[in-house]
């Protein structure tokens, strides 16, 4: 479809974001609200939703008044007005006196005031159709069953792994607790749990939790470690004496000591450079201080994704710096870096930053209790 990035960005990151002071409506203020006029009126998430389905600015993101039978240079949208740029009051405006109508400041794809905001066009309400119906991501929230309840058990346990940032050098030795969230999701109330773990894949121990949890209460418990860097993993194996009786939410996985626990050490990385990747260069060092992987001397262009395959060792700290000579790093025209692992999940990412930005993370053995909810420490 016109308009689009045929690749639609990264699920991770794929979603709606609103600044604080601008969600929500000072129509319904109880004097807990903290918005910011002109833009208090609930509309800019109206704004970003749209974007999310596919609705580009009236002007096309572009400063051209030119259109043709398909509107191409535009918003893809015919019956919007030709725009030349944003409008930032209600004031009537014709920014292109060449084509016909006034810019449509009342558009909720411009940026007037909220007050002024209050129409979606017929072509633009097609166009949102059309990515509703044929977009991968898109077209599964029409199926989505998400807002269905579970069914319930009686004796069901969850744990999730909880973020602690009292460690979190690579091979600080200082040995870490690790800490887990137990939570109570059956109907009884959870008043024992068997919890048993390892630490990075030695033997397996034992936690025998009690207390008295109600539905959906949790509670933070904590394993003394030993160790200063790695991976634990714990798993629920019997709630309230019996069988746990929903065993999908059972298992997780603490990564301690900037830890990436992984089954392969093979990771992509990925490096989205601004226009002046002349300014850009980055290095990646083990921890004898060995460089394994570097770049730099880009050309000041606009710049296609670079892409590399990296094979890192486990039980190794390694320490990834990006460097900006200019001082503006790669945020505000789109760039970013992101550090994969095999599986695709997230290692470390970065985009805003001034001269020089350095993150550290430990790569180590995923451990028998495998599991895909995984959280690193202090990244």
């Amino acid at each position: 479809m016109g308009g689009l990035n045929a690749v639609g960005g990264y699920a991770d990151t794929d979603g709606v974001v609103a600044n604080y002071s601008t969600f929500g409506s000072s129509d319904y203020e109880d004097g807990s609200f903290m918005l910011a006029a002109p833009y208090d009126k609930g509309r800019t998430m109206t704004h970003e939703v749209g974007h999310f389905l596919g609705l580009r600015h009236i002007w096309g993101d572009n400063t051209s008044c030119v259109v043709n039978a398909t509107d191409s240079n535009k918003d893809y949208c015919p019956d919007t007005p030709a725009a030349n740029g944003p409008n930032g009051s209600c004031v009537t405006s014709n920014s292109c006196p060449t084509a016909p109508g006034n810019d449509m400041i009342e558009n909720y794809m411009d940026y007037t005031p909220d007050t002024c905001m209050n129409i979606f066009t017929i072509n633009q309400k097609d166009r949102i159709t059309a990515v509703m119906s044929n977009s991968p991501r898109r077209l599964e929230l029409k199926t989505s069953l998400a807002d269905i309840a579970i069914p319930l058990f009686a004796n069901d346990a969850e744990l999730k792994p909880e973020k602690n940032c009292s460690q979190n050098a690579c091979g600080a030795g200082v040995p870490v607790t690790a800490q887990f969230i137990l939570y109570n999701r059956g109907t009884n109330p959870l008043t024992s749990a068997t919890v048993p773990y390892t630490v990075n894949g030695g033997a397996v121990q034992m936690m025998n939790w009690t207390g008295n949890l109600a539905q959906d209460a949790y509670e933070i418990i904590n394993i003394a470690t030993g160790v200063s860097s790695g991976s634990i993993s714990a798993r629920i194996v019997n709630a309230n004496g019996v069988a746990d009786q929903r065993i999908s939410n059972n298992a997780a996985v603490v990564a301690i000591g900037n830890s990436v626990p992984v089954s392969s050490t093979n990771f992509t990385f990925e490096l989205q450079l601004d226009p002046y990747g002349s300014e850009v260069s980055w290095e990646l060092k083990n921890s004898a201080g060995v460089t394994l992987y570097s770049g730099g001397g880009y050309q000041d262009s606009s710049p296609a994704l670079i892409t590399q395959a990296w094979n890192l060792p486990v039980n190794d700290c390694y320490t990834f710096t990006i460097n900006d000579t200019y001082g503006d790093g790669i945020y505000t025209t789109g760039g970013y870096y992101k550090i994969k692992n095999s599986a695709g999940t997230l290692v470390l990412s970065g985009q805003d930053y001034t001269y020089s930005q350095q993150k550290i993370f430990n790569v180590v053995q995923l451990s028998f209790l495998e599991t895909s909810e995984v959280k690193q420490k202090c990244i």
